[in-house]
């Protein structure tokens, strides 16, 4: 198995080299490609593939966002059982959740139909699963602060709602963010995953669902390959948003060594005007 990671600065290069890959690769129509990008640049990135491979269209690559990968992986395996819900949907269980146990509530009791308190809890459930927070984390954290103490209270009605959206939603609904949680558990079932030759790109960040599931798709896959942005400017804030890149390389590293895959790195180091002004402007704007 193939682990590479690509990094380099701006126009250094690291989706070419992507697309080089994946050419040598979609030679063999037998070999699946899957190219994962954001969700909202997967048509574009469809579009300049195509360009690169100089085809009418692509038979055996398909680009896909995480969420779209894990729809993939599990119609495959057959774990689409559960009916999708949207942050809608988990507003009006939150809603219900409280209304129901208001005589347990300590500051959300009379909050049921302020739609801004529950989009607000809502975003902040979503962020617990984004960081794989779960209820009986907040429960810990709860028994360590006293009585009287104003964010007890807090924690008392966020571990109630949380717990109570999770057992509404357990075996009955899906969003989104246990998508991919159950995509990474599934994925080692997935005959295309297991087939298929990976290729990241496009991405600053990954959250920890993100994280997981490269990790499978590591441990499960025939090669993946992982374009990241890394500035070359040695003096930067850690506040610095292309920092964050930096992170996640390292991140993406200490994965690799914890499950006994040897990474290679490729810097590319192709270097044109559009670069050079888009380095300084990262670096000093």
């Amino acid at each position: 198995m193939s682990f590479e990671l690509i990094t380099g600065g701006h126009n250094s290069g690291k989706t070419r080299y992507v697309f080089d890959k994946i050419k040598d690769y979609a030679k063999d129509i037998r070999r699946e490609c899957i190219l994962i990008v954001p969700d909202q640049m997967t048509f574009q990135k469809e579009k300049e593939l195509i360009n690169h491979l100089d085809n009418q269209g692509i038979l055996n690559v398909q680009v896909l966002s995480f969420n779209r990968l894990a729809y993939v992986v599990l119609e495959e395996t057959g774990g689409l059982k559960t009916e999708s819900i949207n942050d809608y949907g988990k507003m009006m269980l939150i809603r219900k959740i409280i209304h129901e146990n208001r005589d347990k509530l300590v500051l959300f009791k009379n909050h049921s139909s302020q739609q801004g308190v529950l989009k607000e809890i809502n975003n902040l459930i979503n962020e617990f699963k984004t960081c794989n927070v779960s209820a009986d984390f907040l429960s810990s954290v709860k028994n360590t602060l006293n009585e009287e103490d104003s964010f007890r209270g807090k924690l008392i009605d966020i571990e109630l709602i949380y717990r109570g959206l999770n057992e509404y939603m357990d075996n009955t609904y899906l969003d989104d963010l246990d998508l991919i949680k159950l995509c990474s558990n599934k994925i080692s079932d997935s005959l295309l995953a297991r087939s298929a030759t990976f290729f990241i790109d496009e991405f600053l960040d990954f959250n920890e669902g993100e994280l997981e599931l490269i990790k499978q798709i590591a441990i499960v896959g025939e090669n993946i390959y992982i374009a990241l942005n890394n500035s070359n400017d040695d003096f930067y804030d850690s506040q610095d948003v292309y920092s964050i890149a930096r992170t996640n390389i390292k991140r993406i590293k200490d994965m690799a060594d914890n499950i006994g895959k040897h990474i290679n790195v490729v810097e590319c180091g192709e270097v044109s005007c559009l670069a050079i002004d888009a380095d300084h402007l990262s670096q000093h704007f």
